[in-house]
Order: structure tokens, then C-alpha cells, then sequence
């Protein structure tokens, strides 16, 4: 019998939290610890690469060794990422109700005293969602198809709204006042939408010829991959692309700017990967800021996709969630040797 659970948001600022693990999961989940603001000690036997760079920019130090019991002592959270080893879910475990901690383990709801949510973020707005631990793959689904619906569009919108609120807050005005200004300012806001399940057909959003994932969904695996990065005076990652090859496959690529002056388009690193592959023939593509904001190929991008196929000419280009262009409309003079 799954739990039910009672779902809040936790104060983490300035509390020690541990995170137990060093993989991609383990990531995620010091990343909006990081965020929240917690006092973050990690211990794990290894560091994905990834995570050990994200660790070093944040200034974390990480323990590489065995998790011991000592470890839980006195924290106030603890995340175990660690799935594979049972007897440490345990202890750990174990260790955190002697302390009184919540507790957290991954896939391994009998070994904590929490669920955690996935959750979706675009400029104010925070969205929690969850199955209770029992269904993670739909709840990933859900959230992934959230974060393309909202885009950076409205992100700005949120953004826009909350100045609004600070600046009646600022001049005093009552709560009545400003419940009546701002029902009014959304007067028509609605989010319209539906669900399409696997296998459906009839009456469908239309789909690419290879079944390849709608636009919301390659939105979102192109912003999954934006991970900006200073590199001196410049940034590298802060644009992501997806696309869908002839054969169903996605593609993801980011943007590169270095200080030696080597640089290349998002679309330029998924062309580049889809080659490398064996691929040429392009029916989808999306490049995309970390908010969601949506951003056509550049001119090179545009040449580079028509050349390594004339057929990409017939590229879908997804300028939104419910936008779209074929590269011969934003190519209508190719250039020509």
C-alpha cells in the first residue's frame, strides 16, 4: 500500500544537509540544495564528472569515501542518491530518525520519512509534482511536458506580475486592494491544454513523420542540456538544441565560446553528434535559452543544416509551442557556390 504524503516546501538556508551518492541524481538534487541556500556536504566513493565541476564552481568540497553513520549526525536533511546498496539505505535511515532528520532515498520509499517532488520552475512560478513514489517515470513525464508549456514567455510574465505586487506592497496598499488589482490584470488568463496517451491517434497534435516527441517535449530535452559555464570573459552552454533525425533518434548539442576564439552554434554540436552517428536527414529542430525562451538558427546554422542534406530544406523549426516554420521559409535564397 503506497503512502500517502503531505506535501510542503522545507526552509533549507543555512541548515546542514547531506547528500549521499555521486551520480547524475545526486546532481540534481545538490543543485536545489544550492539553490535553497543549504550549508551542503557531500560523501560519496566517486564524483560523475559533471557533478564533481559543479561541486568545485560552488566552492563544495566533497568526501570521497564510504557514507558513515557519523555522517548523519546533527544534519537536518538527508538526500541518499544510493539505490544499489540496501544495507546502506538502512543504517542511513536508521542513523536519521535517531536524529531526528528527514530523511530521503532514492526509489526506496521504506527507507525514508519523505517523498520528493519533481518540480517545474519558469520565472516565479514553482509547480510540485508527484505520484507518492509511485509511478517517478510518469511523474518525469508530466514535469517535462510543464517546463515546455511554460516558456520563457511566461517566466517574464511571472517576472512582470511580482514586480507589479512588490511595487503596491511598497506603496502600502491593503490587501483587498490588491487581491481586486490583480484578479483584474489576470482577467483571461487560462492555461488550455490535453493530455495524449501512448498509442492514441485520431485527433492528435500533429507529430513528426518519425513519431518523434511533440513540441514541448523537444523543448525541453534542448533546455535539459543548458548548463551555462564562465570561462574567462566568456560563456559556454547557455544555449541548448534538440533535434530529430529521419530515424526517430534526438540529438542535444550547446553552444561553445572560448577565450582562444573557437565557437560554435548549439544546432552546430546536435548536427555535429547526428553525423557522427551515421545521420544527415534532420524533421525537427529547437534551440533554446535555460528559461525556456525559444531562438531560431542563425544564418550559418540555417546553410549548415541545408548542406549536409538538401532534404532538411523540409526541417521542421520550432519557434514555440505551437509555432513552427520549415527551413525553406527561413532559407528562402540559399547560398550558393
Amino acid at each position: 500500500m503506497p503512502r500517502p504524503y503531505y506535501t510542503l516546501n522545507l526552509d533549507v538556508a543555512g541548515k546542514s544537509c547531506l547528500v549521499v551518492g555521486g551520480d547524475a541524481e545526486a546532481l540534481e538534487k545538490s543543485r536545489r540544495l544550492v539553490e535553497a541556500g543549504a550549508e551542503l556536504t557531500v560523501v560519496a566513493r566517486r564524483l560523475a564528472p559533471d557533478f564533481a565541476d559543479f561541486l568545485e564552481r560552488r566552492g563544495v568540497e566533497a568526501e570521497l569515501r564510504s557514507a558513515r553513520p557519523e555522517d548523519v549526525r546533527g544534519r537536518f536533511l538527508v538526500l541518499n542518491c544510493v539505490k544499489s546498496d540496501p544495507e546502506l539505505s538502512a543504517w542511513v535511515y536508521e542513523a536519521g530518525l535517531k536524529e531526528r532528520a528527514l530523511v530521503w532515498a532514492f526509489d526506496q520509499p521504506e527507507h525514508g520519512n519523505t517523498s520528493m517532488v519533481a518540480e517545474v520552475k519558469a520565472g516565479r512560478l514553482r509547480l510540485a509534482v508527484s505520484s507518492d513514489g509511485t509511478a517517478p517515470a510518469l511523474v518525469g513525464a508530466v514535469r517535462r511536458s510543464l517546463e515546455g508549456l511554460f516558456d520563457g514567455e511566461f517566466a517574464a510574465f511571472s517576472e512582470e506580475l511580482a514586480l507589479r505586487r512588490q511595487e503596491a506592497l511598497d506603496r502600502g496598499e491593503g490587501f483587498e486592494a490588491r487581491r481586486g488589482k490583480f484578479r483584474k490584470q489576470l482577467e483571461g488568463f487560462r492555461i488550455d491544454g490535453r493530455i495524449v496517451y501512448p498509442g492514441s491517434e485520431a485527433g492528435e497534435k500533429p507529430r513528426s513523420k518519425d513519431g518523434g516527441p511533440e513540441y514541448g517535449a523537444l523543448i525541453a530535452e534542448a533546455a535539459s542540456v543548458v548548463r551555462p559555464r564562465r570561462i574567462g570573459k566568456h560563456t559556454s552552454g547557455d544555449v541548448g538544441c534538440a533535434l530529430v533525425d529521419d530515424q526517430g533518434r534526438i540529438f542535444k548539442g550547446v553552444c561553445l565560446d572560448l577565450p582562444c576564439g573557437l565557437e560554435c552554434c548549439a544546432e552546430y554540436a546536435a548536427v555535429t553528434a547526428m553525423v557522427t552517428a551515421g545521420g544527415s536527414r534532420i524533421t525537427r529542430i529547437v534551440s533554446v535559452l535555460g528559461d525556456g525562451t525559444v531562438l531560431p538558427p542563425c544564418g550559418s546554422c540555417r546553410e549548415l543544416m541545408r548542406q549536409i542534406d538538401p532534404g532538411n530544406m523540409d526541417t521542421e523549426v520550432v519557434l514555440g509551442l505551437r509555432d513552427s516554420v520549415l527551413l525553406r521559409e527561413l532559407l528562402p535564397h540559399p547560398w550558393k557556390p
